[in-house]
């Protein structure tokens, strides 16, 4: 991995190929340029007290687990660098039901979808001013997430033809820039939409969006 990013830091258009949010490799780039990113900036230290790694029998992948028995993915935080969780919007009814496809076109996202409010979807409801003001904050949501959703979905067709771990880690970045686009973080703005409209817009739009990076392609 070091001697991929020494790589980049002399040519930078090698990441246009990964897939990656260009915001990242905006901040990846910058992290190059100033030595965030050297290999001595990088170096990982032990694990924090109680915690070991442990190989996947079914996927060869380390993961790492604690005294405790919590198991995790992502390599766990020494005590004086504490994580600050993303804390993803939960589903507010089980995920079943929102079935597989999602909202994959703008068009399709800017209808609010009738299990969006959390009353009958009657014809009085959908006339009144509480029904107004939730298919407001609908579209503001597709305002904040739309410019990210798109250069997602238009990225490297090669993206399905990376390792597992790429994959997963293409995953993760998406999920982070979205979660801050749709929460509006770095806009300066106090505006808040409320919880249900947020949890119902992440499972019914962005999760289904983001599911296709983990899927393998095949290669033509």
């Amino acid at each position: 991995l070091l001697d991929r990013l020494e790589d980049l830091a002399k040519a930078p258009s090698l990441a246009e190929g990964l897939g990656m949010p260009r915001s990242c490799l905006t901040r990846l780039s910058a992290a190059l340029g100033d030595g965030r990113a050297a290999a001595d900036a990088l170096a990982l230290g032990p694990l924090p007290v109680g915690w070991e790694t442990r190989i996947s029998s079914s996927t060869g992948l380390s993961y790492f687990v604690n005294k405790d028995g919590a198991q995790r993915w992502d390599r766990p935080a020494p005590p004086d660098d504490p994580e600050e969780p993303l804390n993803f919007p939960a589903a507010p009814f089980p995920t079943s039901s929102f079935g597989s496809a999602g909202l994959g076109s703008t068009a399709d996202r800017l209808v609010p979808p009738s299990d969006l409010c959390d009353e009958a979807a009657g014809p009085e409801h959908l006339r009144g001013t509480k029904h107004s003001g939730t298919a407001a904050e609908w579209k503001e949501l597709v305002k904040r997430a739309e410019p990210l959703l798109q250069e997602m979905q238009q990225g490297p067709s090669t993206r399905g033809q990376q390792p597992p771990t790429r994959r997963s880690a293409l995953q993760i970045a998406w999920r982070g820039e979205l979660l801050a686009a749709v929460r509006n973080k770095g806009e300066g703005s106090s505006r808040q939409v409320p919880a249900r409209i947020e949890a119902v817009f992440w499972h019914r739009v962005v999760e289904p969006c983001i599911a296709p990076l983990g899927r393998v392609s095949k290669s033509m």
